[in-house]
């Protein structure tokens, strides 16, 4: 009970801002399932508002999870994930890996290299974790053929860490019809309390048709080491998101669908605020069209590319560019008035206007994502059609 109450109290005091960086300790068992309210997230007419941890949705279909203080928790389906960036959004993703935390088991093969299975500290709190230890220069583990690839973009992960010291490693996805390395990435593994969920991604599309394998070399291509390991993932994504447990067959987590539905009534004239965190180790490439989208009602939409945001409703598009940088915490602020104008603002910017539709009621919000995992925190809705009143 007070460990849940802890948990409850950290995330009421979670801040935005902060790069995922999936850190693993020798944790406690970690809880199975979480629920807490998203932090900081409504300000404005109370009347409006009410309870302000009540009105958020989460409509997916599916388990998922996310890192907090170095474990790994399972939020169970249409609860929405919180870390220390907020509430996390991300697309439907499917982990092409088998026996992801089962590295002995086939199709999983070793070459020059020892794997010793059930070891303690994965961040799950089970003893699911791997050894491995390379038995000459370049031994790896790898699942063969472990897709068909089409021709799009493919994200590789794994957790690492070391008893002690640090270790060069490699984390590769490899091209096995034309046995060429698309994306080898060096990731160094550390002890426990700093070690990292690695990624590796590519930057150009995969072959449609050719047998793709994920790798991973303990003492780096050239050398030798030993290190632990946990949680094996390739997804046909631009950028990495959060573990996806497998066993005998792939595995698919369900895209968030953020809704917070403030009143049963609308409002013709508001504004929004919201706080917005790109993840993505390959940032840049990971945002792509309709990346992700906040709907008010039938009034002005939100959404975003890979170089700029725009607020759309009946009456036109306006785009306002603010830096895509994984990690880097940007502003949104929105005011429309029924009829007659927006004004849509980055990071407190002098703001962009238009003329807004006779629509622009304010029923929900939504945000969906399928490009790569971002952070929504800090949410502020006012009942004025001043975007400032809003940032």
């Amino acid at each position: 009970m007070l460990r849940a109450l802890a948990v409850l109290a950290l995330a009421q005091l979670l801040q935005p801002g902060q790069v995922r960086n999936g850190f693993i300790q020798p944790a406690p068992v970690a809880f199975s399932t979480l629920q807490t309210p998203i932090p900081n997230q409504v300000t404005g007419a109370a009347a409006m508002v009410g309870n302000a941890t009540a009105p958020w949705t989460d409509a997916r279909a599916s388990t998922a999870t996310d890192v907090i203080g170095g474990v790994l928790y399972t939020w169970p389906q249409n609860v929405i994930p919180i870390d220390t960036n907020g509430a996390l959004v991300e697309p439907a993703s499917t982990n092409l890996v088998e026996y992801s935390a089962a590295l002995s088991t086939s199709p999983w093969t070793a070459t020059n290299t020892t794997v010793t299975v059930g070891q303690a500290g994965a961040p799950d709190g089970t003893s699911t974790a791997a050894t491995l230890q390379s038995t000459s220069a370049g031994g790896y583990i790898e699942q063969p053929a472990v897709a068909s690839a089409s021709a799009s973009l493919y994200a590789a992960s794994f957790w690492t860490w070391t008893a002690s010291g640090t270790q060069a490693t490699a984390l590769q996805i490899y091209d096995a019809t034309n046995s060429t390395a698309l994306a080898t990435c060096t990731p160094t593994a550390t002890t426990s309390s700093t070690a990292v969920q690695q990624c590796c991604a590519l930057t150009a599309n995969a072959t449609a048709g050719h047998a793709l394998q994920w790798r991973f070399y303990p003492g780096g291509t050239a050398g030798t080491g030993t290190v632990s390991g946990f949680g094996a993932q390739l997804e046909a994504q631009p950028s990495c998101t959060s573990y996806i447990a497998t066993a005998g067959t792939t595995a698919t987590r369900a895209g968030d669908v953020l809704t917070f539905i403030p009143t049963t009534n609308g409002y013709n004239n508001f504004c929004l605020g919201v706080t917005l965190t790109p993840d993505g180790w390959n940032a840049g490439t990971a945002w792509s069209a309709n990346s992700f989208y906040f709907l008010p009602g039938s009034g002005a939409v939100l959404y975003g590319d890979n170089s700029s945001v725009y607020s759309y409703d009946g009456s036109g598009s306006l785009s306002v560019t603010p830096g895509f940088a994984s990690g880097t915490p940007f502003r949104l602020t929105l005011g429309t008035q029924q009829g007659i104008g927006r004004s849509f603002s980055v990071n407190g910017g002098t703001p962009v206007t238009g003329t807004a539709s006779a629509g622009g009621s304010l029923d929900q919000l939504n945000g969906v994502q399928a490009g790569a995992p971002f952070w929504l925190s800090n949410l502020k809705i006012g009942t004025t059609s001043d975007w400032r009143q809003c940032q």
